[in-house]
Protein backbone atom coordinates (compact mmCIF):
# COMPACT_ATOMS: atom_id res chain seq x y z
CA UNK A 1 0.00 0.00 0.00
CA UNK A 2 1.82 3.06 -1.33
CA UNK A 3 -0.90 5.48 -0.60
CA UNK A 4 -3.09 6.72 2.64
CA UNK A 5 -2.73 6.19 6.38
CA UNK A 6 -2.37 2.63 6.24
CA UNK A 7 0.46 2.37 4.33
CA UNK A 8 2.81 -1.00 3.93
CA UNK A 9 5.99 -1.83 2.58
CA UNK A 10 6.14 -4.26 -0.53
CA UNK A 11 5.44 -8.09 1.29
CA UNK A 12 3.48 -11.30 0.71
CA UNK A 13 -0.17 -11.01 -0.38
CA UNK A 14 -2.93 -11.15 2.46
CA UNK A 15 -4.10 -14.69 2.36
CA UNK A 16 -7.39 -16.25 3.32
CA UNK A 17 -6.83 -16.44 7.17
CA UNK A 18 -5.65 -12.92 7.66
CA UNK A 19 -8.66 -11.20 5.51
CA UNK A 20 -11.08 -13.34 7.79
CA UNK A 21 -9.47 -12.62 10.84
CA UNK A 22 -8.67 -8.65 10.41
CA UNK A 23 -11.89 -8.22 8.50
CA UNK A 24 -14.71 -10.22 8.86
CA UNK A 25 -14.11 -11.43 12.37
CA UNK A 26 -13.44 -7.69 13.72
CA UNK A 27 -16.10 -6.37 11.58
CA UNK A 28 -13.70 -4.49 9.76
CA UNK A 29 -14.64 -3.02 6.39
CA UNK A 30 -11.09 -1.02 5.36
CA UNK A 31 -9.18 -3.15 2.99
CA UNK A 32 -6.09 -1.01 3.43
CA UNK A 33 -5.63 -1.73 7.39
CA UNK A 34 -6.01 -5.77 6.91
CA UNK A 35 -2.86 -4.89 4.15
CA UNK A 36 -0.76 -3.45 6.57
CA UNK A 37 -2.06 -5.61 9.39
CA UNK A 38 -0.66 -8.56 7.77
CA UNK A 39 2.73 -6.74 6.92
CA UNK A 40 2.85 -5.93 10.80
CA UNK A 41 2.34 -9.58 11.64
CA UNK A 42 4.38 -11.32 9.30
CA UNK A 43 7.62 -8.47 10.22
CA UNK A 44 6.47 -9.06 13.99
CA UNK A 45 6.38 -12.68 13.77
CA UNK A 46 3.18 -13.09 14.81
CA UNK A 47 0.73 -15.27 14.16
CA UNK A 48 -2.59 -14.01 12.01
CA UNK A 49 -4.94 -16.38 13.25
CA UNK A 50 -3.90 -15.55 16.77
CA UNK A 51 -3.16 -12.41 16.76
CA UNK A 52 -6.83 -11.18 14.87
CA UNK A 53 -8.41 -13.67 17.28
CA UNK A 54 -7.09 -12.00 20.23
CA UNK A 55 -8.16 -8.76 19.10
CA UNK A 56 -11.65 -10.12 18.42
CA UNK A 57 -11.75 -11.33 22.33
CA UNK A 58 -10.28 -7.92 23.47
CA UNK A 59 -12.97 -5.96 21.34
CA UNK A 60 -15.67 -7.94 22.39
CA UNK A 61 -14.80 -7.48 26.50
CA UNK A 62 -14.28 -3.89 25.69
CA UNK A 63 -17.81 -3.62 24.01
CA UNK A 64 -18.77 -5.32 27.42
CA UNK A 65 -17.49 -3.12 29.78
CA UNK A 66 -14.72 -5.58 30.72
CA UNK A 67 -12.15 -3.43 30.19
CA UNK A 68 -11.73 -0.31 29.26
CA UNK A 69 -9.48 2.58 28.35
CA UNK A 70 -7.48 2.86 30.85
CA UNK A 71 -6.29 -0.97 30.00
CA UNK A 72 -5.65 -0.29 26.30
CA UNK A 73 -3.89 3.03 26.51
CA UNK A 74 -6.51 5.13 25.22
CA UNK A 75 -7.71 3.04 22.53
CA UNK A 76 -10.69 2.99 21.68
CA UNK A 77 -11.09 -0.90 21.09
CA UNK A 78 -14.62 -1.33 19.29
CA UNK A 79 -15.51 -3.95 16.65
CA UNK A 80 -14.63 -2.19 13.21
CA UNK A 81 -12.17 0.11 14.43
CA UNK A 82 -9.42 -0.02 11.89
CA UNK A 83 -7.26 2.41 14.17
CA UNK A 84 -7.56 -0.02 16.80
CA UNK A 85 -6.88 -2.86 15.37
CA UNK A 86 -3.22 -1.59 14.44
CA UNK A 87 -2.52 -0.21 17.57
CA UNK A 88 -3.16 -3.25 19.03
CA UNK A 89 -0.74 -5.00 17.04
CA UNK A 90 1.72 -2.63 18.06
CA UNK A 91 0.88 -2.88 21.69
CA UNK A 92 0.75 -6.48 21.22
CA UNK A 93 4.09 -7.00 19.34
CA UNK A 94 6.12 -4.37 22.23
CA UNK A 95 4.07 -5.92 25.22
CA UNK A 96 2.53 -2.36 25.91
CA UNK A 97 -0.48 -1.75 28.40
CA UNK A 98 -3.40 -4.96 27.41
CA UNK A 99 -1.20 -5.69 24.84
CA UNK A 100 1.07 -7.40 27.50
CA UNK A 101 -2.18 -9.62 28.39
CA UNK A 102 -3.44 -10.55 24.80
CA UNK A 103 -0.02 -11.83 23.70
CA UNK A 104 -0.36 -14.60 25.64
CA UNK A 105 -3.57 -15.93 23.62
CA UNK A 106 -7.17 -15.94 24.35
CA UNK A 107 -6.96 -18.76 27.00
CA UNK A 108 -4.29 -17.03 29.19
CA UNK A 109 -6.02 -13.53 28.59
CA UNK A 110 -9.40 -14.82 29.60
CA UNK A 111 -7.93 -16.20 33.18
CA UNK A 112 -5.83 -12.81 33.92
CA UNK A 113 -8.87 -10.41 33.13
CA UNK A 114 -11.55 -12.87 34.54
CA UNK A 115 -15.16 -11.08 34.61
CA UNK A 116 -16.45 -14.42 32.55
CA UNK A 117 -14.41 -13.45 30.13
CA UNK A 118 -13.83 -17.25 29.17
CA UNK A 119 -17.36 -17.56 28.01
CA UNK A 120 -16.05 -15.51 24.37
CA UNK A 121 -12.00 -17.07 24.76
CA UNK A 122 -12.38 -18.98 21.53
CA UNK A 123 -9.38 -22.01 21.98
CA UNK A 124 -9.22 -25.16 22.08
CA UNK A 125 -5.96 -26.37 24.19
CA UNK A 126 -4.95 -22.96 24.40
CA UNK A 127 -4.88 -22.27 20.22
CA UNK A 128 -6.84 -19.67 19.23
CA UNK A 129 -9.68 -21.12 16.45
CA UNK A 130 -9.20 -21.03 12.30
CA UNK A 131 -11.75 -19.39 10.18
CA UNK A 132 -12.96 -22.79 9.42
CA UNK A 133 -15.89 -22.91 11.20
CA UNK A 134 -17.13 -26.23 13.20
CA UNK A 135 -20.78 -24.98 13.01
CA UNK A 136 -20.38 -25.28 9.37
CA UNK A 137 -18.32 -28.38 8.74
CA UNK A 138 -18.81 -31.06 11.47
CA UNK A 139 -15.95 -33.26 10.53
CA UNK A 140 -13.96 -29.84 11.23
CA UNK A 141 -15.02 -30.11 15.00
CA UNK A 142 -13.76 -33.27 15.34
CA UNK A 143 -10.77 -32.23 14.22
CA UNK A 144 -10.31 -29.46 16.24
CA UNK A 145 -11.35 -30.87 19.71
CA UNK A 146 -8.44 -34.07 19.22
CA UNK A 147 -6.12 -32.05 16.80
CA UNK A 148 -3.01 -32.46 18.67
CA UNK A 149 -2.01 -28.56 18.26
CA UNK A 150 -4.84 -27.55 19.05
CA UNK A 151 -8.06 -26.36 17.19
CA UNK A 152 -6.04 -26.51 14.21
CA UNK A 153 -7.40 -27.04 10.24
CA UNK A 154 -3.86 -27.86 8.99
CA UNK A 155 -3.92 -31.47 11.15
CA UNK A 156 -6.97 -32.63 9.08
CA UNK A 157 -8.29 -29.99 6.68
CA UNK A 158 -11.54 -32.13 5.87
CA UNK A 159 -12.91 -28.93 5.32
CA UNK A 160 -11.52 -29.34 1.31
CA UNK A 161 -14.20 -32.35 1.18
CA UNK A 162 -16.92 -29.87 1.17
CA UNK A 163 -15.06 -27.89 -1.84
CA UNK A 164 -14.84 -30.45 -4.31
CA UNK A 165 -10.96 -31.81 -3.98
CA UNK A 166 -12.04 -35.17 -3.63
CA UNK A 167 -9.34 -38.02 -2.15
CA UNK A 168 -10.78 -41.30 -3.83
CA UNK A 169 -7.82 -43.55 -3.10
CA UNK A 170 -8.34 -42.13 1.10
CA UNK A 171 -11.88 -43.35 0.75
CA UNK A 172 -13.32 -40.24 -0.41
CA UNK A 173 -14.37 -39.70 -3.71
CA UNK A 174 -17.05 -37.50 -3.43
CA UNK A 175 -18.49 -34.51 -0.74
CA UNK A 176 -19.67 -35.84 2.56
CA UNK A 177 -22.65 -34.12 3.66
CA UNK A 178 -21.13 -32.26 6.33
CA UNK A 179 -24.36 -30.55 9.13
CA UNK A 180 -24.61 -34.65 10.25
CA UNK A 181 -22.94 -35.40 13.42
CA UNK A 182 -22.73 -38.96 12.99
CA UNK A 183 -19.48 -41.06 12.85
CA UNK A 184 -19.03 -40.85 9.70
CA UNK A 185 -17.59 -36.97 10.08
CA UNK A 186 -14.85 -39.06 13.18
CA UNK A 187 -14.07 -41.57 10.88
CA UNK A 188 -13.49 -38.71 8.36
CA UNK A 189 -11.66 -36.44 10.80
CA UNK A 190 -9.49 -39.61 11.65
CA UNK A 191 -8.04 -40.56 8.12
CA UNK A 192 -7.53 -37.19 7.47
CA UNK A 193 -5.63 -36.47 9.97
CA UNK A 194 -3.18 -39.71 9.76
CA UNK A 195 -2.69 -38.69 6.14
CA UNK A 196 -1.64 -35.39 6.66
CA UNK A 197 0.48 -36.49 9.70
CA UNK A 198 2.99 -37.11 7.22
CA UNK A 199 3.32 -34.11 5.22
CA UNK A 200 5.56 -31.87 8.20
CA UNK A 201 7.99 -34.65 8.54
CA UNK A 202 8.52 -35.26 4.43
CA UNK A 203 8.57 -31.47 4.08
CA UNK A 204 6.03 -31.27 1.27
CA UNK A 205 3.28 -28.40 1.62
CA UNK A 206 -0.54 -29.96 2.39
CA UNK A 207 -2.15 -27.80 -0.29
CA UNK A 208 -0.64 -30.30 -3.04
CA UNK A 209 -3.59 -32.16 -1.68
CA UNK A 210 -6.36 -29.32 -3.19
CA UNK A 211 -5.20 -31.14 -6.79
CA UNK A 212 -6.52 -34.54 -5.47
CA UNK A 213 -2.87 -35.63 -4.52
CA UNK A 214 -4.12 -38.77 -2.27
CA UNK A 215 -1.80 -41.77 -0.66
CA UNK A 216 -1.47 -43.29 -3.58
CA UNK A 217 0.09 -40.44 -5.65
CA UNK A 218 2.19 -39.33 -2.55
CA UNK A 219 3.65 -42.77 -2.22
CA UNK A 220 4.58 -42.24 -6.24
CA UNK A 221 6.26 -39.29 -5.13
CA UNK A 222 8.06 -40.10 -1.66
CA UNK A 223 9.19 -43.24 -3.51
CA UNK A 224 10.47 -41.73 -6.66
CA UNK A 225 12.31 -38.76 -4.31
CA UNK A 226 14.04 -41.02 -2.14
CA UNK A 227 14.23 -44.63 -3.16
CA UNK A 228 12.14 -46.34 -0.46
CA UNK A 229 9.62 -48.64 -1.27
CA UNK A 230 6.37 -47.70 0.57
CA UNK A 231 3.26 -47.97 -0.11
CA UNK A 232 -0.13 -46.36 0.61
CA UNK A 233 -0.50 -48.23 3.31
CA UNK A 234 2.35 -47.21 4.95
CA UNK A 235 1.40 -43.88 5.16
CA UNK A 236 -1.75 -44.11 6.64
CA UNK A 237 0.05 -46.32 9.61
CA UNK A 238 3.19 -43.50 9.48
CA UNK A 239 0.61 -40.99 9.43
CA UNK A 240 -0.90 -42.69 12.40
CA UNK A 241 2.17 -43.36 14.63
CA UNK A 242 3.69 -39.85 14.20
CA UNK A 243 -0.37 -38.33 15.55
CA UNK A 244 -0.67 -41.08 18.39
CA UNK A 245 3.02 -40.46 19.49
CA UNK A 246 2.32 -36.89 19.79
CA UNK A 247 -1.04 -37.53 21.73
CA UNK A 248 1.11 -39.78 24.06
CA UNK A 249 3.64 -36.84 24.39
CA UNK A 250 0.21 -34.40 24.96
CA UNK A 251 -0.77 -36.53 27.95
CA UNK A 252 2.54 -36.73 29.52
CA UNK A 253 2.12 -33.16 29.70
CA UNK A 254 -1.26 -33.16 31.13
CA UNK A 255 -4.05 -33.56 28.77
CA UNK A 256 -6.74 -35.63 29.28
CA UNK A 257 -10.09 -36.34 27.20
CA UNK A 258 -11.66 -33.50 28.90
CA UNK A 259 -9.08 -31.16 27.12
CA UNK A 260 -10.76 -32.83 23.95
CA UNK A 261 -13.62 -30.04 23.23
CA UNK A 262 -14.72 -27.21 21.58
CA UNK A 263 -15.27 -23.50 23.39
CA UNK A 264 -19.49 -23.63 24.64
CA UNK A 265 -20.06 -20.59 20.82
CA UNK A 266 -19.41 -23.41 18.72
CA UNK A 267 -21.03 -26.18 20.53
CA UNK A 268 -24.40 -24.25 21.14
CA UNK A 269 -24.72 -21.01 19.48
CA UNK A 270 -25.77 -21.76 16.10
CA UNK A 271 -24.85 -19.51 12.63
CA UNK A 272 -27.59 -17.06 12.73
CA UNK A 273 -27.46 -16.88 8.74
CA UNK A 274 -25.69 -18.73 5.73
CA UNK A 275 -25.65 -22.63 4.60
CA UNK A 276 -24.97 -23.15 8.85
CA UNK A 277 -27.70 -21.47 10.17
CA UNK A 278 -29.45 -23.00 12.99
CA UNK A 279 -27.04 -26.06 13.17
CA UNK A 280 -24.23 -26.67 15.57
CA UNK A 281 -21.92 -30.21 15.78
CA UNK A 282 -22.29 -33.08 18.42
CA UNK A 283 -19.05 -33.76 19.82
CA UNK A 284 -20.97 -36.54 22.38
CA UNK A 285 -22.12 -38.36 19.62
CA UNK A 286 -19.20 -37.92 17.34
CA UNK A 287 -16.01 -38.23 19.69
CA UNK A 288 -17.12 -41.76 21.20
CA UNK A 289 -16.61 -42.75 17.40
CA UNK A 290 -13.23 -41.03 16.53
CA UNK A 291 -12.22 -42.62 20.02
CA UNK A 292 -12.94 -46.06 18.74
CA UNK A 293 -11.33 -45.34 15.71
CA UNK A 294 -7.98 -44.53 17.43
CA UNK A 295 -8.44 -46.83 20.07
CA UNK A 296 -8.23 -44.65 23.06
CA UNK A 297 -9.93 -45.36 26.49
CA UNK A 298 -12.22 -42.91 27.84
CA UNK A 299 -9.57 -40.73 29.13
CA UNK A 300 -8.59 -40.36 25.94
CA UNK A 301 -5.24 -42.34 26.28
CA UNK A 302 -4.48 -44.76 23.42
CA UNK A 303 -4.28 -48.66 24.15
CA UNK A 304 -1.10 -50.20 24.52
CA UNK A 305 -2.04 -53.37 22.24
CA UNK A 306 -2.74 -50.25 19.44
CA UNK A 307 0.78 -48.58 20.83
CA UNK A 308 2.49 -52.30 19.89
CA UNK A 309 1.20 -52.83 16.39
CA UNK A 310 2.20 -49.36 15.88
CA UNK A 311 5.40 -49.79 17.05
CA UNK A 312 5.73 -46.99 19.80
CA UNK A 313 6.20 -49.76 22.52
Amino acid sequence: MTEGKYQSPLGEGVEYETVAGFASLTCNANIESVVLANSLCNRYGLDTISTSSVIAFAMEAFERGLIGAEHTGGIDLRFGNADAIIGMIEKIAHRRDIGDTLAEGVREAARRIGKDTEAFAIHVKGLEVPYHDPRAFFSMAVNYATANRGACHLEALTYWNGYAPHLPDLGYPETIPYHESNAGQAKMAYDHQNYFSVYNPLGLCKFIAKAKIGPQRLTEIVNGALDWNWTTEDVLTVGERLFQLKRLINLRLGVTSADDMLPHRLTAEPRPSGHAAGVVPDLEVMLPAYYQLRDWDERGTPRRARLRALGLV
